[in-house]
């Protein structure tokens, strides 16, 4: 239950961390141009930074009226092309008007990153709650909201695990679900869904299992159908990969064999991998008190 980024929010990262450094290490007092070899700042390649120490002074000074300027984001400093210092604003997007093109005799240049965003914590409440956020029956401690789905009377549920909504077969049709899970802060002011239905997991010493599956009934106020936009895949495709019958079934399993697969969830987020095996037999076990498995472990085969 409980179980990359791109170059651009790299480089926007280290200049919004590394940067207050920089600013506090500095006297205001400072010279207002790195005039000597020990004020000679340079970049990764060892290349001299000129007017480094002034363009802090000038950026910090423009900072605020420039933050005021709808579609600002950002500032920061950088190295021009012809390898003096410069300032650069950052925007929400392109086009943004009554930017300048320098700020007391500093080249300014304009990178637009779109709007900077804290990421999602999955743990949190969130309405509509994104899917691969917590979720989670009363009795459990946290699961993730596995997709959105719809029948054909186009009411919407949750799918998830029989053992985060359903509290391995513990649970009653009826129950509450919390958003974010009880593990997670979720009570009862967080309700997001009502148990409609599960598959029994059986924990027979020769039972058989094929899903461990339950859904609870939302709605789309509550409940999206994407994982987050910050760190997310987006919206899942609802056809099933490989069913040309539209039986719900892999025509054929074969196929499966390498194939990349994404997921987000509560703990790890967005992860990838690769199916490296089919028609599966497993035994996992569903209770644990240390190093030990206190209930039977039910079995499960694809």
């Amino acid at each position: 239950m409980i179980t990359g980024r791109s170059l651009t929010r790299a480089v926007i990262a280290v200049l919004l961390v590394a940067a207050p450094a920089v600013w506090f290490a500095c006297s205001d007092n400072a010279p207002s141009s790195s005039t000597g070899p020990s004020l000679a700042a340079k970049t990764a390649t060892g290349r001299p930074v000129a007017g480094l120490l002034g363009a802090l002074a000038v950026q910090r000074r423009h900072t605020p009226a420039l933050l005021d300027i709808p579609g600002v984001v950002g500032t920061a400093v950088t190295a021009m092309p012809d390898g003096g210092a410069g300032v650069l604003i950052l925007t929400e997007r392109s086009g943004i008007a009554g930017l300048p093109q320098a700020l007391d005799g500093v080249p300014v240049t304009v990178r637009v990153t779109g709007r900077l965003m804290a990421f999602s914590d999955p743990t949190q409440r969130q309405r509509p709650a994104p899917m691969g956020f917590s979720v989670g029956h009363p009795a459990i401690t946290a699961g993730t909201i596995g997709a959105r789905v719809r029948d054909a009377l186009g009411r919407v549920y949750i799918l998830s695990n029989n053992h985060v909504l359903a509290n391995s077969n513990g649970a009653n049709i009826g129950d509450p679900e919390y958003q974010p899970g009880p593990f997670d802060g979720g009570t009862s002011a967080d309700q997001i869904a009502t148990l409609t239905d599960f598959q029994v997991i059986s924990f027979a010493t020769n039972g058989s299992n094929t899903i461990d599956a339950a859904i609870a009934l939302s709605t789309t106020d509550v409940l999206d159908n994407a994982t987050p936009a910050d760190d997310g895949y987006s919206m899942p495709n609802s056809t099933i990969y490989g069913d040309a019958n539209n039986d719900g079934l892999f025509d054929d399993p074969s196929a499966l064999l390498g194939l990349n697969v994404q997921k987000y969830g509560r703990t790890t987020r967005l992860t990838h991998g690769q199916i490296t095996g089919v028609n599966a037999t497993v035994t996992i076990c569903y209770a644990v008190s240390g190093f030990t498995c206190t209930k039977t472990p039910a079995t499960w085969t694809s």
